[in-house]
């Protein structure tokens, strides 16, 4: 949007070089006349937002492994007039990298699918309001070569667009033949199903499977579950970091051959019935030569509030009319699926009915079931 301020002003300066220039005659108004002058002022201000982006990623180069951690980061700014609203982002990783997890600060909710990161950031504050998006990713087992370089862009409800310079490329060279470490995690949940607004406990345990050398660097990023709030936890080998948005990012530091570290992590579930995933990765500065252990993801359904976790209660009655049949003629069975719980939904719900012998199906018809769920 432009807006344009025209202002007069009338001083009293003005007002004496008019009350001159009509004493000495039309011709004469409204110009210089005797150091006096009629002032105007005319001025433009540009009421608009005005979207930037600018990226890094770390390392800036490489080499890099297979196995390693690349980080980008994407500092967002509106440097408008006026508030950048509705602001949208999107980056799209490349080949040879496979996602890990993104958050975005101060605001912000971000998603992932495959290697596309995208999500809203809410609005952005004129003269440089800005937010942070973080992007981990790991760089794949098959990754070989160069890792190409790619932008992140911006939009905002107005249309103002912005794409962020490319990030430079990444060399990968080959896994050392010595000095490598297999690290694993594995994490699991103390409560499946959970209720709705009902507490879980996550126990993530990472181990060095290497015989002879130490793992360093070793880092636990945490995907917590999109709307669980109340986030605790434990470190054995640190301390417990709370989480930037929804990844909690734990240092280990180094594990010995053979060694294990074990975290907590206790949050309360969503308050509406569904599922909730959560995805644990572990990466370090040592070279990993196995990757195919390094991330474990536990999806927990969520129940109904109020009631025991697992209090589905599922009932089955059939009749059949009429009660006595004739040979040729039709049969119709009716069959009742009920679940009694008023606390949890029932997903995954099955029925198998088998006919009589010498009996031959025509047809069937379901009745009332809501998006597979009862």
């Amino acid at each position: 949007m432009q807006a344009w301020f025209r202002s007069s002003l009338r001083t009293q300066t003005q007002k004496k070089a008019t009350r001159k220039t009509r004493r000495h005659g039309a011709a004469r108004r409204g110009k210089l006349f005797s150091g006096f002058a009629i002032e105007q002022l005319e001025h433009r201000v540009l009421l608009a937002a005005d979207l930037t982006a600018v990226k890094a990623s770390t390392p800036v180069a490489g080499p890099v492994v297979q196995g390693e951690l690349v980080t980008y980061s994407v500092l967002i700014s509106n440097i408008g007039t006026t508030a950048a609203t509705g602001v949208t982002f999107s980056d799209t990783l490349p080949a040879g990298l496979t996602f890990v997890s993104a958050t975005a600060a101060p605001t912000g909710s971000l998603t992932a699918s495959g290697n596309t990161v995208s999500g809203s950031l809410g609005d952005l504050p004129a003269i440089l309001g800005a937010d942070t998006v973080t992007i981990q990713a790991m760089v794949n087992s098959t990754a070989t070569g160069a890792i190409a370089g790619n932008t992140a862009t911006v939009t905002d409800s107005a249309g103002d667009t912005n794409t962020s310079p490319a990030t430079g490329p990444l060399t990968v060279t080959a896994l050392p033949t010595t000095g490598t470490v297999d690290l694993s995690i594995t994490k699991t949940a103390a409560t499946s199903p959970v209720t709705a607004s009902g507490s879980e406990t996550y126990t993530i345990t990472v181990k060095n499977n290497d015989a002879t050398t130490t793992a360093a660097g070793v880092t636990v990023l945490d995907a917590l579950p999109a709307g669980a709030t109340g986030v605790t936890g434990t470190n054995s080998a640190g301390v417990f970091t709370a989480p930037v948005g929804n990844v909690a990012t734990e240092t280990i530091g180094t594990l010995a051959p053979g060694a294990s570290a074990t975290l907590t992590v206790t949050l309360t579930a969503p308050p509406t019935p569904g599922a909730m995933v959560n995805t644990a990765t572990v990466v370090s500065t040592t070279p990993d030569r196995n990757l195919t252990n390094n991330v474990a993801t536990v999806a927990t359904p969520i129940g109904g509030t109020g009631g025991p976790a697992a209090g589905v209660d599922l009932s089955v009655t059939k009749t059949a009319a009429p009660a006595s049949g004739t040979i040729g003629t039709n049969e119709v069975y009716t069959i009742v699926v009920t679940n009694h719980s008023t606390t949890t939904g029932a997903t995954g719900v099955t029925l198998v009915d088998t006919l009589p012998a010498n009996a031959t199906f025509v047809s069937s018809s379901a009745g009332t079931n809501t998006a597979g769920v009862l």
